[in-house]
Protein backbone atom coordinates (compact mmCIF):
# COMPACT_ATOMS: atom_id res chain seq x y z
CA UNK A 1 0.00 0.00 0.00
CA UNK A 2 1.42 3.51 -0.60
CA UNK A 3 2.93 4.78 2.45
CA UNK A 4 2.77 8.46 3.89
CA UNK A 5 6.65 8.91 4.82
CA UNK A 6 7.38 9.69 8.51
CA UNK A 7 10.64 9.75 9.94
CA UNK A 8 11.99 9.53 13.58
CA UNK A 9 13.65 11.96 15.36
CA UNK A 10 15.58 12.11 18.86
CA UNK A 11 13.61 12.92 21.50
CA UNK A 12 14.73 15.60 24.43
CA UNK A 13 14.18 12.89 27.40
CA UNK A 14 16.16 10.25 25.35
CA UNK A 15 14.37 7.87 22.62
CA UNK A 16 12.80 8.58 19.09
CA UNK A 17 9.26 10.76 18.13
CA UNK A 18 7.81 10.60 15.18
CA UNK A 19 4.74 12.43 13.65
CA UNK A 20 2.15 11.22 10.67
CA UNK A 21 -0.47 13.32 9.02
CA UNK A 22 -3.95 12.19 9.00
CA UNK A 23 -4.64 12.63 4.98
CA UNK A 24 -7.66 15.20 4.82
CA UNK A 25 -9.94 13.18 2.47
CA UNK A 26 -10.23 10.59 5.72
CA UNK A 27 -10.23 12.76 8.75
CA UNK A 28 -14.03 12.77 9.45
CA UNK A 29 -13.65 8.73 9.78
CA UNK A 30 -10.73 8.44 11.35
CA UNK A 31 -11.32 10.65 14.38
CA UNK A 32 -14.64 8.94 14.97
CA UNK A 33 -12.47 5.93 14.63
CA UNK A 34 -10.03 6.60 16.67
CA UNK A 35 -10.77 9.54 18.01
CA UNK A 36 -7.75 11.58 16.52
CA UNK A 37 -8.21 13.75 13.78
CA UNK A 38 -5.18 15.49 12.32
CA UNK A 39 -2.13 13.76 13.30
CA UNK A 40 -0.73 10.56 15.26
CA UNK A 41 2.07 10.91 17.06
CA UNK A 42 4.55 8.10 18.43
CA UNK A 43 7.12 8.11 21.50
CA UNK A 44 9.21 5.15 21.30
CA UNK A 45 10.77 5.82 25.54
CA UNK A 46 14.03 5.59 25.88
CA UNK A 47 14.46 2.49 23.23
CA UNK A 48 17.99 1.88 21.13
CA UNK A 49 17.34 2.45 17.66
CA UNK A 50 16.82 -0.64 16.26
CA UNK A 51 13.89 -1.18 18.34
CA UNK A 52 13.07 2.02 17.35
CA UNK A 53 12.98 1.73 14.44
CA UNK A 54 11.04 -1.53 14.33
CA UNK A 55 8.37 0.35 16.99
CA UNK A 56 8.24 2.96 14.60
CA UNK A 57 8.00 0.21 11.43
CA UNK A 58 4.69 -1.10 13.41
CA UNK A 59 3.32 2.13 14.25
CA UNK A 60 3.48 3.38 10.44
CA UNK A 61 1.81 0.74 9.03
CA UNK A 62 -1.27 -0.09 11.49
CA UNK A 63 -2.06 3.99 10.64
CA UNK A 64 -1.67 3.12 7.30
CA UNK A 65 -3.77 0.19 7.53
CA UNK A 66 -6.64 2.48 9.15
CA UNK A 67 -6.31 4.84 6.33
CA UNK A 68 -6.45 2.34 3.71
CA UNK A 69 -9.15 0.00 5.08
CA UNK A 70 -11.93 3.53 5.73
CA UNK A 71 -10.76 4.40 1.90
CA UNK A 72 -12.18 0.80 0.95
CA UNK A 73 -15.03 0.73 2.88
CA UNK A 74 -15.77 4.24 1.27
CA UNK A 75 -15.66 2.71 -2.10
CA UNK A 76 -17.52 -0.58 -1.12
CA UNK A 77 -13.83 -2.63 -1.65
CA UNK A 78 -12.53 -4.68 0.53
CA UNK A 79 -11.70 -8.54 1.56
CA UNK A 80 -14.04 -11.82 0.54
CA UNK A 81 -15.17 -13.97 3.15
CA UNK A 82 -16.01 -17.75 2.72
CA UNK A 83 -19.32 -18.26 4.68
CA UNK A 84 -16.99 -20.08 7.34
CA UNK A 85 -14.33 -17.32 7.59
CA UNK A 86 -17.50 -14.86 8.12
CA UNK A 87 -18.91 -17.59 10.71
CA UNK A 88 -15.44 -17.12 12.04
CA UNK A 89 -15.44 -13.31 12.25
CA UNK A 90 -18.97 -13.37 14.09
CA UNK A 91 -17.60 -15.37 16.13
CA UNK A 92 -14.89 -12.95 17.12
CA UNK A 93 -16.90 -10.10 17.23
CA UNK A 94 -19.20 -12.15 19.62
CA UNK A 95 -15.74 -12.62 22.28
CA UNK A 96 -15.09 -8.67 21.32
CA UNK A 97 -18.33 -7.51 21.92
CA UNK A 98 -18.96 -9.11 25.36
CA UNK A 99 -15.62 -8.40 26.48
CA UNK A 100 -16.34 -4.47 25.99
CA UNK A 101 -19.79 -4.99 27.33
CA UNK A 102 -19.30 -6.62 30.18
CA UNK A 103 -20.52 -4.98 33.99
CA UNK A 104 -22.24 -1.92 31.93
CA UNK A 105 -25.62 -2.92 32.96
CA UNK A 106 -27.82 -4.88 35.81
CA UNK A 107 -29.59 -8.01 34.58
CA UNK A 108 -32.89 -5.97 34.43
CA UNK A 109 -31.73 -3.92 32.04
CA UNK A 110 -29.89 -6.59 29.63
CA UNK A 111 -33.79 -8.63 29.63
CA UNK A 112 -35.39 -4.93 28.86
CA UNK A 113 -32.79 -4.33 26.32
CA UNK A 114 -33.64 -7.96 24.50
CA UNK A 115 -36.99 -7.13 24.73
CA UNK A 116 -36.24 -3.89 23.53
CA UNK A 117 -34.54 -5.42 20.38
CA UNK A 118 -36.76 -8.14 20.06
CA UNK A 119 -40.13 -5.25 19.40
CA UNK A 120 -37.88 -4.39 16.27
CA UNK A 121 -37.77 -8.08 14.29
CA UNK A 122 -41.31 -7.85 15.41
CA UNK A 123 -42.14 -4.52 13.67
CA UNK A 124 -39.95 -5.43 10.60
CA UNK A 125 -42.34 -8.96 10.39
CA UNK A 126 -45.33 -6.90 10.35
CA UNK A 127 -44.18 -4.59 7.38
CA UNK A 128 -43.55 -7.42 5.78
CA UNK A 129 -47.12 -9.01 6.13
CA UNK A 130 -45.84 -11.58 9.20
CA UNK A 131 -48.26 -11.42 12.12
CA UNK A 132 -47.16 -14.82 13.86
CA UNK A 133 -44.07 -16.94 14.54
CA UNK A 134 -40.74 -16.84 16.57
CA UNK A 135 -38.84 -13.49 16.51
CA UNK A 136 -35.38 -15.09 15.84
CA UNK A 137 -36.25 -17.93 13.74
CA UNK A 138 -38.01 -15.31 11.44
CA UNK A 139 -34.75 -13.33 11.61
CA UNK A 140 -33.21 -16.43 10.51
CA UNK A 141 -35.53 -17.48 7.14
CA UNK A 142 -36.56 -14.70 5.91
CA UNK A 143 -34.69 -12.55 4.10
CA UNK A 144 -37.14 -9.35 4.15
CA UNK A 145 -36.81 -9.35 7.89
CA UNK A 146 -33.10 -9.42 7.83
CA UNK A 147 -33.15 -6.74 5.78
CA UNK A 148 -35.21 -4.26 7.87
CA UNK A 149 -33.15 -5.17 10.60
CA UNK A 150 -29.59 -5.48 9.87
CA UNK A 151 -28.74 -2.04 10.20
CA UNK A 152 -30.48 -1.71 13.49
CA UNK A 153 -28.85 -4.75 14.46
CA UNK A 154 -25.41 -3.76 12.96
CA UNK A 155 -25.43 -0.11 15.13
CA UNK A 156 -26.29 -1.88 18.38
CA UNK A 157 -23.59 -4.39 17.78
CA UNK A 158 -21.21 -1.64 17.02
CA UNK A 159 -20.18 -4.10 14.18
CA UNK A 160 -18.38 -1.22 12.50
CA UNK A 161 -16.22 -0.07 15.46
CA UNK A 162 -15.25 -4.02 15.45
CA UNK A 163 -14.31 -4.24 12.01
CA UNK A 164 -12.12 -0.94 12.22
CA UNK A 165 -10.40 -2.39 15.42
CA UNK A 166 -9.58 -5.29 13.49
CA UNK A 167 -8.24 -3.19 10.68
CA UNK A 168 -10.50 -5.11 8.12
CA UNK A 169 -12.93 -3.72 5.46
CA UNK A 170 -15.26 -6.35 3.66
CA UNK A 171 -16.66 -6.28 0.16
CA UNK A 172 -20.39 -5.42 0.35
CA UNK A 173 -21.40 -9.21 0.25
CA UNK A 174 -19.00 -10.82 2.49
CA UNK A 175 -20.34 -7.81 4.84
CA UNK A 176 -24.04 -8.87 4.42
CA UNK A 177 -23.11 -12.36 5.18
CA UNK A 178 -21.16 -11.15 8.10
CA UNK A 179 -23.66 -9.08 9.33
CA UNK A 180 -26.41 -11.94 9.00
CA UNK A 181 -24.53 -14.09 11.85
CA UNK A 182 -23.76 -11.30 13.67
CA UNK A 183 -27.60 -10.14 14.09
CA UNK A 184 -28.39 -14.62 15.27
CA UNK A 185 -25.62 -13.90 17.67
CA UNK A 186 -26.47 -10.72 18.58
CA UNK A 187 -29.14 -12.12 20.83
CA UNK A 188 -26.94 -14.85 22.36
CA UNK A 189 -24.32 -12.39 23.33
CA UNK A 190 -27.21 -10.32 25.30
CA UNK A 191 -27.97 -13.53 27.29
CA UNK A 192 -24.76 -13.97 27.88
CA UNK A 193 -24.21 -10.64 29.75
CA UNK A 194 -27.35 -10.88 31.43
CA UNK A 195 -26.43 -14.23 32.41
CA UNK A 196 -22.82 -12.95 33.70
CA UNK A 197 -24.74 -9.32 35.18
CA UNK A 198 -26.46 -11.80 37.87
CA UNK A 199 -23.15 -13.30 38.70
CA UNK A 200 -23.55 -16.94 36.78
CA UNK A 201 -20.02 -17.11 35.04
CA UNK A 202 -20.51 -20.47 33.59
CA UNK A 203 -19.23 -21.95 30.75
CA UNK A 204 -20.49 -20.32 27.40
CA UNK A 205 -21.92 -23.07 25.70
CA UNK A 206 -22.95 -21.43 22.57
CA UNK A 207 -19.20 -19.75 21.89
CA UNK A 208 -18.41 -23.33 20.74
CA UNK A 209 -20.61 -23.18 17.93
CA UNK A 210 -18.12 -20.63 16.49
CA UNK A 211 -15.19 -22.35 13.96
CA UNK A 212 -11.72 -21.21 14.69
CA UNK A 213 -10.41 -17.89 13.16
CA UNK A 214 -8.39 -18.04 10.55
CA UNK A 215 -4.70 -18.55 10.87
CA UNK A 216 -5.00 -19.65 15.00
CA UNK A 217 -4.67 -22.67 16.59
CA UNK A 218 -6.86 -24.27 19.36
CA UNK A 219 -3.71 -24.50 21.61
CA UNK A 220 -2.56 -21.08 20.59
CA UNK A 221 -3.71 -19.06 23.58
CA UNK A 222 -1.78 -16.22 24.73
CA UNK A 223 -0.14 -18.48 27.03
CA UNK A 224 1.16 -21.03 24.73
CA UNK A 225 2.49 -17.90 22.62
CA UNK A 226 4.37 -17.17 25.43
CA UNK A 227 5.64 -20.49 26.46
CA UNK A 228 6.80 -20.80 22.92
CA UNK A 229 8.39 -17.32 22.84
CA UNK A 230 10.30 -18.59 26.29
CA UNK A 231 11.56 -21.34 24.11
CA UNK A 232 12.63 -19.90 21.16
CA UNK A 233 13.76 -16.71 21.97
CA UNK A 234 15.57 -18.03 25.32
CA UNK A 235 14.83 -14.87 27.32
CA UNK A 236 16.46 -13.88 30.52
CA UNK A 237 15.23 -15.71 34.09
CA UNK A 238 13.95 -12.62 35.25
CA UNK A 239 12.37 -11.46 32.36
CA UNK A 240 10.30 -14.82 32.53
CA UNK A 241 9.61 -14.85 36.00
CA UNK A 242 8.39 -10.90 35.71
CA UNK A 243 6.35 -11.59 32.34
CA UNK A 244 4.49 -14.56 33.72
CA UNK A 245 2.25 -13.20 35.64
CA UNK A 246 1.14 -10.73 32.90
CA UNK A 247 0.14 -14.25 30.34
CA UNK A 248 -1.33 -15.72 33.56
CA UNK A 249 -3.57 -13.05 33.68
CA UNK A 250 -4.22 -12.41 30.22
CA UNK A 251 -5.28 -16.00 29.71
CA UNK A 252 -7.40 -16.28 33.07
CA UNK A 253 -9.30 -13.14 31.82
CA UNK A 254 -9.73 -14.24 27.87
CA UNK A 255 -9.70 -18.23 28.58
CA UNK A 256 -11.85 -18.83 25.32
CA UNK A 257 -10.45 -16.47 23.02
CA UNK A 258 -6.55 -17.28 20.70
CA UNK A 259 -4.30 -15.35 20.36
CA UNK A 260 -4.79 -14.29 16.93
CA UNK A 261 -8.55 -13.55 17.91
CA UNK A 262 -7.81 -10.53 20.48
CA UNK A 263 -8.39 -6.88 18.92
CA UNK A 264 -6.21 -3.89 19.86
CA UNK A 265 -9.71 -1.83 21.12
CA UNK A 266 -10.59 -4.62 23.42
CA UNK A 267 -6.54 -5.36 25.01
CA UNK A 268 -6.30 -1.48 25.23
CA UNK A 269 -9.34 -1.51 27.75
CA UNK A 270 -7.69 -4.55 29.32
CA UNK A 271 -4.66 -2.98 29.98
CA UNK A 272 -6.61 0.40 31.78
CA UNK A 273 -8.26 -2.15 33.77
CA UNK A 274 -5.71 -2.95 35.56
CA UNK A 275 -4.41 0.22 36.76
CA UNK A 276 -4.78 1.08 40.38
CA UNK A 277 -3.37 0.78 43.52
CA UNK A 278 -1.80 -1.99 42.72
CA UNK A 279 -0.88 -1.15 39.56
CA UNK A 280 0.16 2.29 37.98
CA UNK A 281 0.11 3.64 34.85
CA UNK A 282 3.61 3.67 33.78
CA UNK A 283 4.18 -0.02 35.54
CA UNK A 284 1.14 -1.49 33.10
CA UNK A 285 2.39 0.24 30.36
CA UNK A 286 6.33 -0.29 30.56
CA UNK A 287 5.61 -3.88 31.89
CA UNK A 288 2.62 -5.32 31.36
CA UNK A 289 1.53 -3.98 27.83
CA UNK A 290 5.60 -3.66 26.62
CA UNK A 291 5.66 -7.62 27.59
CA UNK A 292 2.18 -8.35 25.29
CA UNK A 293 3.63 -6.24 22.20
CA UNK A 294 7.34 -7.97 22.74
CA UNK A 295 5.98 -11.72 22.72
CA UNK A 296 2.93 -10.98 19.99
CA UNK A 297 5.49 -8.93 17.87
CA UNK A 298 7.80 -11.94 17.95
CA UNK A 299 4.39 -14.37 17.48
CA UNK A 300 3.63 -12.60 13.50
CA UNK A 301 7.35 -12.78 12.77
CA UNK A 302 6.85 -16.14 13.40
CA UNK A 303 3.90 -16.71 11.45
CA UNK A 304 1.94 -17.95 14.50
CA UNK A 305 -0.61 -14.80 14.68
CA UNK A 306 -1.53 -11.96 11.73
CA UNK A 307 -1.62 -8.96 14.18
CA UNK A 308 -0.47 -7.61 17.15
CA UNK A 309 -3.51 -5.99 19.25
CA UNK A 310 -1.45 -4.00 21.52
CA UNK A 311 0.56 -1.85 18.81
CA UNK A 312 -0.97 1.78 17.77
CA UNK A 313 -3.11 2.58 20.64
CA UNK A 314 -0.93 3.78 24.39
CA UNK A 315 -1.44 4.38 28.03
CA UNK A 316 -1.52 8.16 28.96
CA UNK A 317 1.29 8.13 32.03
CA UNK A 318 0.47 11.08 34.24
CA UNK A 319 3.57 13.51 34.95
CA UNK A 320 5.52 12.09 38.12
CA UNK A 321 6.07 14.76 40.75
CA UNK A 322 9.90 14.15 41.82
CA UNK A 323 11.24 15.44 45.02
CA UNK A 324 14.52 13.95 44.05
CA UNK A 325 17.36 15.20 41.43
CA UNK A 326 18.54 11.76 41.29
CA UNK A 327 18.11 7.79 42.33
CA UNK A 328 21.23 8.24 43.87
CA UNK A 329 21.75 8.13 47.51
CA UNK A 330 22.49 11.07 49.53
CA UNK A 331 25.81 11.07 51.25
CA UNK A 332 23.90 10.88 54.18
CA UNK A 333 21.27 7.92 52.99
CA UNK A 334 24.67 5.90 52.29
CA UNK A 335 26.34 6.48 55.44
CA UNK A 336 23.26 5.23 57.67
CA UNK A 337 23.16 2.04 55.39
CA UNK A 338 26.79 1.48 55.18
CA UNK A 339 27.17 1.81 59.05
CA UNK A 340 24.03 -0.17 60.15
CA UNK A 341 25.61 -3.37 57.89
CA UNK A 342 28.89 -2.57 59.82
CA UNK A 343 27.02 -3.32 63.33
CA UNK A 344 25.67 -6.67 62.33
CA UNK A 345 26.76 -9.40 64.23
CA UNK A 346 27.06 -12.58 62.15
CA UNK A 347 25.38 -15.64 63.25
CA UNK A 348 23.86 -16.81 60.06
CA UNK A 349 23.80 -16.77 56.63
CA UNK A 350 21.15 -13.82 56.53
CA UNK A 351 23.23 -11.61 58.85
CA UNK A 352 26.69 -12.72 56.69
CA UNK A 353 23.95 -11.02 53.71
CA UNK A 354 23.11 -7.89 55.85
CA UNK A 355 26.68 -7.20 57.16
CA UNK A 356 28.52 -8.01 53.78
CA UNK A 357 26.20 -7.30 50.78
CA UNK A 358 25.61 -3.40 51.18
CA UNK A 359 29.05 -3.04 51.45
CA UNK A 360 29.80 -5.32 48.24
CA UNK A 361 27.34 -3.43 45.76
CA UNK A 362 28.96 -0.13 47.32
CA UNK A 363 32.35 -0.47 46.05
CA UNK A 364 31.77 -2.79 43.22
CA UNK A 365 28.46 -1.41 41.53
CA UNK A 366 27.35 -5.08 41.42
CA UNK A 367 23.56 -5.59 41.47
CA UNK A 368 22.25 -6.91 45.02
CA UNK A 369 20.75 -9.94 43.86
CA UNK A 370 24.38 -10.78 41.95
CA UNK A 371 26.16 -10.58 45.28
CA UNK A 372 23.71 -12.91 47.22
CA UNK A 373 24.35 -15.96 45.22
CA UNK A 374 28.36 -15.83 45.30
CA UNK A 375 29.49 -19.35 46.35
CA UNK A 376 32.66 -19.86 48.07
CA UNK A 377 34.58 -20.04 44.41
CA UNK A 378 33.28 -16.93 43.25
CA UNK A 379 35.92 -15.62 45.77
CA UNK A 380 39.87 -15.71 43.85
CA UNK A 381 42.98 -13.99 43.60
CA UNK A 382 43.71 -12.80 39.83
CA UNK A 383 47.74 -11.19 39.26
CA UNK A 384 47.68 -11.10 43.92
CA UNK A 385 44.97 -9.00 43.62
CA UNK A 386 41.78 -10.27 45.59
CA UNK A 387 38.87 -10.23 43.66
CA UNK A 388 34.49 -11.44 43.32
CA UNK A 389 33.75 -13.34 40.17
CA UNK A 390 30.33 -12.72 39.16
CA UNK A 391 29.27 -15.31 36.85
CA UNK A 392 26.20 -16.52 35.68
CA UNK A 393 27.09 -20.09 36.69
CA UNK A 394 25.94 -19.29 40.45
CA UNK A 395 22.36 -17.34 39.05
CA UNK A 396 20.91 -14.94 36.92
CA UNK A 397 23.00 -12.06 36.11
CA UNK A 398 22.05 -8.61 33.99
CA UNK A 399 24.14 -9.47 31.51
CA UNK A 400 24.45 -12.78 31.45
CA UNK A 401 28.79 -12.41 30.91
CA UNK A 402 30.57 -13.39 33.75
CA UNK A 403 32.94 -10.77 35.09
CA UNK A 404 35.68 -10.24 37.95
CA UNK A 405 35.56 -7.07 40.53
CA UNK A 406 38.94 -6.29 42.42
CA UNK A 407 37.97 -6.42 46.34
CA UNK A 408 38.25 -2.84 47.70
CA UNK A 409 41.23 -2.69 50.80
CA UNK A 410 38.41 -1.36 52.54
CA UNK A 411 36.54 -4.36 52.43
CA UNK A 412 39.75 -6.86 53.42
CA UNK A 413 40.48 -4.46 56.50
CA UNK A 414 37.00 -4.87 57.80
CA UNK A 415 37.29 -8.57 57.58
CA UNK A 416 35.97 -10.11 54.62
Amino acid sequence: MPRTATKLAPAARGGFVARKVIPADVRDEYAKLYDVRTEERLNTGPLPIGLARARHREWSTEIETRIANIRAARKGEGRILSPREARALAGEWYAWFVAREANKLPEGAWADYYRHMIEDIQAAAVQNGVFDGDEIELLESNAAIRERVRPIIADEAKSEQFLAAKGMALDPASRIMFLDFVARDFFAAIGLLARRARGDYGADRYAERFPEPQGATSDLTPWALFERWIEKAKPAVSTVDRWRAVFLKLQADFPATPAAALLPEQMQKWANGLIGKERSERTVMDVWVRSCRTVFSWGIGEKLIPNNPFVGWKIKIPRKVTTRETKAFLDSEATKILSAAAQVKVRSKMDAAKRWCPWLAAYSGARIGELTQLRGIDLIEQGGIPAIKISPNAGSIKTGQARIVPLHAHLIEQGF
